[in-house]
């Protein structure tokens, strides 16, 4: 009687151990599935941040900055918008340079700037100027598709001393 029994409490052992590994590789299977579910929104998000990273600084050096030399009016090393105060040589917070804005409107070409500015060559963008009336820039005529990722800027500066609205769209 005691071999029977003892053979049964081997069966048992084995029978629960089996059970265990089965529950054990079913949570590990459901774990690993969730994760890799998981893995495409967080290099999207990564890769949305990056954009709107480049995005914003596109917007500082074209919008806030003067660019290189500060004065310019043709063929500067960096190229800005802002208009900068010709005594103190400090750029006019929410200005936009009307020399600047023409001069880019219809001297630069889309790829020279994209050259000056240094962007990657998968990094595409558009600039809108515009006020109720006129439309001041409107610059690189041409939309991203519905499946690029895009990144909108709005900005509300001044132009010859009247309110415009900047729009700026960076897609990859």
């Amino acid at each position: 009687k005691n071999i029977l029994k003892n053979g049964n409490t081997k069966a048992q052992v084995n029978i629960e151990f089996v059970v265990s590994v089965i529950i054990l590789a079913l949570v590990t299977i459901s774990a690993a599935i969730a994760i890799v579910r998981l893995l495409p929104g967080v290099s999207t998000s990564a890769e949305e941040t990056h954009l709107r990273s480049r995005a914003t600084d596109l917007a500082k050096v074209l919008f806030e900055g003067p660019g290189i030399p500060v004065n310019w009016t043709a063929n500067p090393v960096l190229i800005g918008l802002a208009e900068a105060n010709n005594f103190s040589n400090e750029t006019l917070k929410g200005s936009l340079d009307p020399i600047k804005v023409s001069y880019l409107n219809n001297s630069i070409l889309y790829s020279q700037l994209k050259s000056n500015l240094n962007l990657e060559t998968d990094l595409d963008f558009h600039i809108t100027i515009q006020n109720e009336t006129t439309k001041f820039l409107d610059y690189f005529n041409y939309t991203p598709s519905s499946t690029d990722k895009v990144v909108t800027i709005k900005k509300l500066a001044s132009l010859n001393k009247s309110a415009v609205n900047i729009t700026l769209l960076v897609w990859t």
